[in-house]
C-alpha cells in the first residue's frame, strides 16, 4: 500500500505506518513548510525518521500548494487538522487542503483524521 502521514509532527505515526505498509509499500511523510518555519525541529524530525526507514519519502512544501507525487490508499493525520483553521493561516486553507487530500486518494481510499475541538 501507499500511505501519507499528513503533518507528521515528530514522526511517531510515520514509524508505525512505515512498518504497516511494509518493505514493498511506501509512506510519504509530509511536514508543511509552515510548520518547519514555526519550529525547525520538525524538519530535523522528518529527516531522522525518513533516514531510519527505506520506505519513507519525506515531503514538505506549502499547505496552500499541497500536492503528492502519487495517489495513496490511506492518508492519516493525528492532532493536526484543527491547525488548518487557525487565524494565522489564510481564510479557506482547510478547504484547499481538503480538496488536495481527496484528490490524492485512490478510489476507495481512506482519509483518517484524529483530532479534537477546543476553545
Amino acid at each position: 500500500d501507499t500511505a501519507i502521514d499528513f503533518i507528521m509532527g515528530g514522526g511517531y505515526f510515520s514509524r508505525l505506518l512505515a512498518k504497516t505498509v511494509g518493505p514493498k509499500g511506501k509512506l510519504y511523510a509530509y511536514q508543511p513548510a509552515e510548520f518547519i518555519g514555526f519550529r525547525a525541529q520538525y524538519g530535523v524530525d522528518q529527516k531522522t525518521v525518513a533516514d531510519a526507514y527505506a520506505n519513507i519519502t519525506p515531503l514538505n512544501g506549502s499547505l496552500a500548494a499541497l500536492a503528492f507525487p502519487e495517489s495513496a490508499d490511506v492518508i492519516f493525520t493525528a492532532q493536526n487538522y484543527h491547525d488548518l483553521h487557525l487565524t494565522a493561516f489564510p481564510a479557506g486553507l482547510a478547504e484547499t487542503v481538503n480538496a488536495a487530500l481527496f484528490k490524492a486518494l485512490k478510489p476507495g481510499g481512506v482519509l483518517l483524521i484524529i483530532d479534537h475541538a477546543a476553545v
